[in-house]
Parts: structure tokens; C-alpha cells; sequence
């Protein structure tokens, strides 16, 4: 039961969001009024929910000892995965003659919530019973395991933390993860818990420094998503560099386009004071392709790794097909870095053998593909 000081806080919010919405339509700014009635109203259930599981939003933070059973754990996957079809399996594109030395190798990854994907994503290209833990951890890790070594790994969308850093642990890594303030997954059956964002990295390549969380704000008022920042020291180089992820608002059109743009200046607000003047690198699921404003306003500040590789973005990083819709293929995941601290050497491409239908599907464990991409330091 909240206590009578939040139902005040609530009380007081409510109101003063009541207040700016008859403002805003009385200035003419229906696009305002409509976005801040997004808020008012909530993400999932109420703004009394939103307030309550923000007030007990915490980190979990997992660093073991610094060991690797790496081996054992490739066997165990290989074991796991005999029987199933022949994953989608890409290469690295080494770009002119860049080695990969003096830097990170980092990926993001929309790893797609158990939660939603059983009772609310509704995929049309795999069977619900397919959608479990049970039956796709092992593909995550498999997918990790393709492209190592990685030193940083972002993810969206991740309902399984305790998982994921008891398997990632004996592969070096420590992690960090912060969930949604009102997560969807808390109001489904069976859920494993609210999903957020995570970070790991490598015991042995980057020491953690700090690290902190940021509830996005939309005129000042907190939403539904968040950011995960931390800063590293890098061993080899003794570098710093701070490490951002984070997963904007879904959905389409023009008002949830505005929302995501505000967002996003609250997004680059707090990296900028968290970074400061060291190296920056932001990813995660942004919702929004390439020509939208939230992107603009990051690409203001920062380049993306593949458009700064490839001259382009990639043609999709999300296809799926949903029930009763048609299928969708879009860009909406970038890792994004500071050009004056970075230049790519390698990203992972998107093209596949296997890659033929929408995902997920056996072939594929998340609505996602995953980005990799290797940034050299620039010298001092």
C-alpha cells in the first residue's frame, strides 16, 4: 500500500499535468498536450503504478571473481543446441586496413523480453512455447559466443539479468542492470520479472569506475524508460570511456515520434554532464529510424559505427511478422561513439544464409539482430 506522502506526490503530479495540458492547448501546442497526456496517463497501468515502481527502482550489480570457464561453457552450448536448426551466423567486416588493436569491441542487443514476446508481441514466424528461457538461452549465449571476444555487451529488453550474469559470469564478465520504472512484464502471468537494461563486460579488459541510472524525462516529467551509463578504465590503453544503453518509447507515428525527440534531449543532456570530456560510446534500441529527429539530435553529438562504416545505416535491424499485420522491416538500433575519440575498424554485417524470414523464429531467438562493432582509440 503506497504511503499517504506518495499519494500526495501522485495527487500533485496528476495535477500539475492536468494544469500543463490545458496550457499547452491554450498556446496552440496540441503536439505537447497530446504527449504529456501519454505521460499523464501512464505506459502500462496508472501513474500511481509508474510512481510506485519508481520509488523501489533499483540496481543489481554482479561482479565475481575475475575467472573463465569459456571452454566448458562452448561445450555445454554446443551440447544444448545439437539437435536444433542451424543458427544465423554472420562475419565481421574488417573495413581497409584497420586492425583491431588499442580498443573495444562492443555489442547492443534487443534480446526480446520473455514476457512480452509469450503475451503480447504475437509473432506470426515461431510458437509460443518456443518464446521461453528454456528454449532460447542457449541461442543468446551462442550469439555472444559468435562474435567473441566482446568487452562490452548492451542489451534492451532483458527480463532474465540473474540468468544471464550466472552463465556470462563464467565467461569474465561482471554486469549491471537497472529495469523500467513500470515494466509490462510486471502485469503478465509467469513473468521473470520487469525488464530494462543491462551492461557487461570483461573482468580482465575494463575495471568499473562508476556507474549511475537516469529515468528519461519528457517536459520535465519522468517516462517509462531509462538509461544505464557506467564509466570503464581500459587496461590495455588506461583509458577511460563511459558506456551508455538505453531503450526508447515503441510504436509509431508522429506523436510518439515527438516523445522519443524529447527523450532524446533528455538522453544526450546527461550523457554529455555524465561523459564529460571523455570517450562516449550510446546504444541500444531507439525505436526510431534513421530519419527521425531523435536520431538527428544524436548524430549532432555522435556518429553511428555503421553509418560510419558502411556510408549507411544497414536496410533493417528488426523484421518480423505480427498477427493480422504486415511484415515489418527497420532500422531502429545504433551504437553511436564520439568521433573524436573513436575510429571503427570492423562492424558485423546483417546479412545471413539463414537470415530468409522474419524473426525470431528457430533459427534466430529475438525480434533483433544484434550490432557488433570494434572502435580503435585515436591516440592522444
Amino acid at each position: 500500500m503506497l504511503s499517504p506522502s506518495l499519494y500526495s506526490v501522485c495527487n500533485r503530479k496528476q495535477l500539475f499535468l492536468e494544469q500543463e495540458i490545458k496550457n499547452s492547448f491554450a498556446n496552440n501546442n496540441k503536439r505537447k498536450s497530446l504527449v504529456l497526456q501519454l505521460i499523464r496517463d501512464g505506459n502500462t497501468h496508472s501513474l500511481i503504478n509508474a510512481m510506485k515502481s519508481t520509488e523501489q527502482l533499483e540496481y543489481k550489480k554482479v561482479i565475481k571473481e575475475d575467472s573463465d570457464d569459456s571452454e566448458e561453457i562452448v561445450r555445454f552450448c554446443k551440447t544444448k543446441l545439437k539437435d536444433e536448426p542451424n543458427l544465423i551466423s554472420r562475419r565481421m567486416i574488417r573495413l581497409g586496413n584497420s586492425c583491431e588493436s588499442n580498443g573495444i569491441r562492443i555489442m547492443s542487443w534487443n534480446i526480446c523480453s520473455e514476457a512480452l514476446a509469450i503475451h503480447y508481441d504475437r509473432f506470426d514466424t515461431i510458437d509460443a512455447e518456443d518464446l521461453y528461457w528454456s528454449k532460447r538461452r542457449w541461442k543468446l549465449v551462442a550469439e555472444v559466443l559468435s562474435y567473441s571476444p566482446i568487452d562490452i555487451i548492451c542489451m534492451q529488453e532483458v527480463d532474465c539479468f540473474d540468468y544471464l550474469m550466472e552463465i556470462l559470469s563464467r565467461l569474465g564478465y561482471g554486469g549491471i542492470f537497472v529495469p523500467k520504472p513500470d515494466s509490462p512484464c510486471n502485469y503478465m502471468e509467469n513473468n521473470c520479472g520487469p525488464d530494462g537494461c543491462a551492461i557487461f563486460w570483461k573482468l580482465n579488459r575494463l575495471d568499473l569506475i562508476k556507474y549511475s541510472k537516469r529515468i528519461l524525462r519528457v517536459y520535465k516529467y519522468q517516462t517509462n524508460q531509462v538509461v544505464l551509463c557506467a564509466t570503464f578504465r581500459h587496461r590495455e590503453s588506461d583509458r577511460e570511456l563511459c558506456v551508455a544503453t538505453t531503450h526508447l518509447k515503441a510504436r509509431r507515428g508522429p506523436i510518439l515520434s515527438a516523445f522519443r525527440y524529447e527523450q532524446g534531449k533528455d538522453l544526450m543532456k546527461y550523457l554529455v554532464k555524465k561523459a564529460k570530456n571523455i570517450p562516449l560510446v550510446l546504444s541500444g534500441d531507439f525505436n526510431a529510424e534513421p530519419n527521425e529527429l531523435v536520431y538527428k539530435t544524436i548524430s549532432s553529438r555522435m556518429v553511428s559505427a555503421y553509418k560510419e562504416g558502411l556510408k549507411e545505416e544497414p536496410s533493417f535491424t528488426t523484421w518480423t511478422k505480427r498477427e493480422s499485420e504486415k511484415e515489418m522491416k527497420r532500422t531502429l538500433d545504433y551504437i553511436f561513439f564520439t568521433k573524436t575519440h573513436f575510429k571503427v575498424s570492423s562492424v558485423l554485417s546483417l546479412e545471413s544464409q539463414h537470415l530468409t524470414k522474419p524473426i525470431p523464429n528457430l533459427n534466430y531467438p529475438s525480434d533483433h539482430l544484434s550490432l557488433v562493432t570494434h572502435l580503435n582509440f585515436i591516440d592522444k
